[in-house]
């Protein structure tokens, strides 16, 4: 179903896009990466990317670290997320990283 592959390569560029977008320029985001609908946010180190997990998780957002130093966040949103729920997602994490 070339439908479901749209959806996702839509989806994957909108997050890359706004990520890029919003905290690009952030010190501690050292590099923002993706394909499809898993994506990837570099920070500066575990410390940085412990913090922002817990006040994603605070703020209602599940984000999880990932990497050999777990100092990358790890985004992979479900196929079916309505685009509501994704704004609002990365509307809190762009808040938390940009605050860092």
């Amino acid at each position: 179903d070339t439908g479901g592959y749209a959806r996702v390569a839509a989806l994957g560029d909108r997050i890359l896009d706004r990520l890029r977008r919003d905290v690009g320029g952030v010190p501690a985001v050292r590099d923002i990466r993706g394909i499809g609908l898993m994506v990837g946010i570099e920070l500066a180190d575990k410390a940085t990317t412990d913090a922002v997990c817990a006040a994603c998780l605070d703020a209602g957002v599940i984000v999880l670290s990932c990497g050999p130093d777990e100092n990358v966040l790890r985004l992979v949103p479900a196929l079916t997320i309505p685009d509501e729920d994704m704004d609002l997602g990365l509307d809190v994490l762009c808040g938390v990283i940009s605050a860092i």
